[in-house]
């Protein structure tokens, strides 16, 4: 799977993670992940889709940030803002929005994982 994102100031792919990733489902087909910006979109396999600002910026930072975690409070700070650090249902509502739009089983997530008590990391296998 390659991870890239389009940068709204052109048409260039710009590679975040330069490195083949490949997710394994229950088909054992290999995903492509990109996101567009300047239409907010996602593809994840042959699926796109369009999100709201909010979501795009919550993948957009985890995918800046992967595979590493991104702390609640970083992600609230910032997308909503300092004053949202109090608001983690903010964070929770807006993941699951994520995984309902980009899981084969969003109760069973296997790109954007939950990690108890420090944050959340979207999942590149090597």
């Amino acid at each position: 799977m390659f991870f890239s994102i389009v940068e709204p100031t052109g048409t260039e792919v710009v590679l975040l993670q330069e490195r083949l990733m490949v997710i394994r489902g229950q088909n054992s087909s290999t995903l492509f992940f990109r996101l567009d910006a300047p239409s907010r979109t996602v593809s994840v396999g042959d699926r796109v889709s369009r999100l709201t600002a909010l979501e795009f910026e919550v993948l957009k930072i985890l995918a800046e940030n992967a595979p590493r975690s991104v702390a609640y409070d970083d992600l609230l700070k910032a997308v909503w803002g300092s004053h949202a650090t109090r608001k983690k249902h903010y964070l929770k509502l807006y993941v699951h929005y994520l995984r309902s739009k980009l899981e084969d089983d969003p109760t069973h997530p296997r790109l954007i994982l939950n990690e108890r008590h420090r944050g959340y990391r979207l999942a590149l296998p090597s």
